[in-house]
């Protein structure tokens, strides 16, 4: 009676349509893909310099408002779920918005490349965000701070 179980198991295993499985493959690696937010900014990490514009892994962040136990004090709190695996390349815009260490400011791109060292200065250990325009290209970026539990 064991093995009847055993091999009818198997057969249901063996009949399950081969779609639904490789579609949730599929959807695990959508899960990690770049998605800009309202088309407006994407999270990234790893950052390279190229000549077609910036590589970068993307984000997916959680962002959630949470308050102390009084219900009182309401911050914002940001965790990675996840990030891809694949870089994806940006173009820049004419001219970049950063944050020096006092303000923003706007620069020519020619400026962003010869100061992008000290603009993004930890490529591979932080996550920036980066303001896109409606052509999908970089308009802006500051460093994106993750809350560590």
């Amino acid at each position: 009676m064991k093995y009847l179980y055993i091999i009818i198991i198997l057969l249901l295993i063996s009949w399950a349509p081969q779609g639904e499985i490789s579609n949730n493959k599929e959807k695990e690696q959508l899960d990690c893909s770049c998605s800009e937010y309202d088309n407006h900014s994407v999270i990234g990490t790893n950052i390279h310099f190229g000549k077609n514009g910036v590589l970068l892994q993307c984000a997916t962040v959680i962002r959630a408002y949470v308050t102390d136990e009084n219900g009182k004090n309401e911050h914002e709190e940001s965790h990675i779920s996840c990030i891809a695996k694949k870089n994806k390349t940006y173009k820049l815009a004419d001219s970049i918005t950063y944050f020096n260490k006092k303000d923003w400011v706007k620069v020519p791109k020619e400026t962003f490349l010869n100061r992008k060292q000290t603009i993004i200065d930890k490529p591979h250990s932080s996550f920036y965000q980066f303001g896109l325009n409606e052509k999908y290209q970089i308009i802006s970026v500051n460093e994106f701070y993750i809350n560590k539990r």
